[in-house]
């Protein structure tokens, strides 16, 4: 399966993003592999360009309805099993994986990744991230967008 993923790097110029975006990928598809390969979309963009902030804003909403949708399956299955059959998998065989989904910090349902890999999984860090004064200092920052295969 393939989707879009999106990786938020700090540098002066497109290319050196692509480089940056790259050895990240390569992190996420080879050490540390939640993905098994990728290829770059397009050419890098500006976060506060226009474009960079519909990447943006897309890649969010994706991740956000990824964890509603884990939740819902979740609260479900918490209302109406015991522990014991949340563990043996009895009435539900995929509960388990919904809590595995909700707590992922990379993979399919994590759709965009700091210039270190790390993935961004609240509008707090989102926030961080973006902002030139946080942990990843100066501008311009640029959004290089991947398919990655799971």
């Amino acid at each position: 399966m393939h989707t879009t993923v999106r990786v938020i790097v700090t540098t002066d110029s497109a290319e050196t993003a692509i480089e940056t975006a790259k050895t990240v990928l390569e992190k996420l598809t080879e050490n540390y592999p939640p993905f098994d390969y990728f290829s770059l979309l397009g050419r890098p963009v500006k976060t506060t360009s226009k474009k960079g902030k519909e990447q943006i804003e897309e890649s969010w909403d994706s991740t956000v309805r990824e964890f509603k949708r884990s939740m819902e399956g979740i609260r479900k299955a918490v209302s109406t099993m015991t522990d014991e059959q949340i563990m043996e998998e009895e009435i539900d065989g995929i509960i388990r994986h919904q809590f595995y989904r909700a707590g992922q910090y990379t993979g399919y349902t994590i759709k965009m990744y700091d210039q270190q890999g790390e993935g961004i999984r609240t509008k707090s860090w989102l926030i961080d991230v973006l902002n030139p004064a946080g942990p990843f200092r100066g501008e311009p920052k640029w959004v290089v967008s991947a398919d990655v295969h799971f």
